[in-house]
């Protein structure tokens, strides 16, 4: 008989990217990151570029849709407008078809810090940002704001550096935790969604501060103080009209959603106070199993998927740890899985245990 851990281990374990797309986001942004490395369209410095955003904290859940990377230009370019460099970028970027080789279309985007090379076949996409290391790659970084028309202060890689370490001590529940909290908030927020590095640095914010423990903590208990704390935290800003909350950054501390629309964050809470208290109902004593299940099939299941099944297959986890540790090769014009190297063209899904690389 599966217990509420079980449940809780498999909608874990489903949130993992497929072979595929795990394959697809270890692939393009290398060639992307070489391609850029040898280009004499826009002149990079060493490390010369690293992978950013969710997917190279680990935090990204199911289909990977999206790659940051974060490009070291030359430190002239800070005397130069914004739109400039990203002009380079984009010049350099335009050899990327034949880089890529049989992906379908690839448009390019410029965009207000950075500029999107979409796989619209593929339904993948890579947003690349310039970025100058004033001061090495342990201080914050400056890129490009093309709205502003100037050059703004980030730091990246110092908030990865503080969730690996924060992630760490707490023995990896972190990083899961925001995992779930992220597909929470797919599947209940259909409309004008909080942004996923909002609820990172929420996450973040009180486990760091022990507002949520996590020290010999259930999955299940876990998610509930999480949804609670988060609803304590956020709520005050409620009572004051036109107000949001502030989310402060945990490297820079400036407040990531300042720019939250105020009907949108009031959404947010109301569904936030439901599954906080679904949560809590499933936690009771007087709950059995099967109706603490119906009641976290509420949270996870709303938008007509069977995340959180009334019966998990064991099997399914053995058959995505084979596929994503064994050899599988995808198919570049198709996306087709295959275990077998085919003739098309393809490219061979690391062997690894994660799906990003840290460097």
């Amino acid at each position: 008989m599966n217990t509420l851990s079980d449940h809780f281990e498999f909608l874990q374990r489903r949130l993992e990217p497929p072979a595929e797309r795990a394959a697809m986001a270890a692939e393009f942004p290398l060639r992307v990151r070489e391609h850029l490395q040898e280009s004499m369209e826009i002149a990079t410095v060493e490390p010369h570029s690293r992978l950013g955003g969710s997917y190279a904290r680990h935090t990204a859940i199911r289909d990977i849709r999206d790659v940051d990377i974060v490009l070291f230009v030359a430190s002239d370019y800070q005397g130069t407008l914004p739109e400039t460099v990203l002009g380079c970028l984009s010049d350099a970027l335009r050899g990327l078809p034949e880089v890529l080789g049989d992906v379908g279309t690839v448009e390019l985007r410029a965009q207000r810090r950075s500029v999107n090379v979409k796989l619209t076949n593929l339904n993948f996409s890579m947003d690349i940002v310039p970025a100058i290391a004033t001061q090495g790659l342990d201080a914050p970084l400056l890129i490009p704001d093309k709205d502003w028309r100037k050059w703004i202060e980030t730091h990246p890689l110092g908030y990865a550096a503080m969730l690996r370490d924060l992630n760490a001590v707490h023995h990896d529940k972190v990083v899961r935790l925001i995992k779930v909290i992220k597909h929470w908030r797919d599947v209940q927020v259909a409309y004008m969604k909080p942004k996923s590095y909002w609820l990172e640095c929420a996450v973040y914010r009180l486990i760091d501060s022990s507002i949520v423990q996590t020290d010999g903590i259930s999955q299940a208990v876990l998610m509930r103080d999480m949804l609670q704390g988060m609803l304590v935290h956020l709520s005050p800003s409620l009572s004051i009209p036109g107000a949001v909350p502030e989310i402060r950054d945990p490297a820079l501390g400036n407040n990531v959603a300042a720019k939250w629309d105020r009907s949108a964050f009031e959404s947010f809470m109301r569904t936030l106070d439901e599954s906080a208290e679904l949560a809590e109902c499933a936690l009771n004593e007087g709950v059995d199993d099967v109706e603490a299940i119906k009641l976290w099939q509420r949270v996870f299941n709303a938008d007509g998927n069977d995340w959180f099944p009334t019966r998990p297959d064991g099997r399914a986890y053995e058959l995505r740890a084979a596929a994503l540790a064994g050899n599988v090769f995808v198919e570049t014009g198709t996306g087709r899985v295959r275990t077998a190297r085919p003739t098309r063209p393809h490219f061979q899904v690391p062997s690894h245990r994660y799906y990003g690389k840290r460097r």
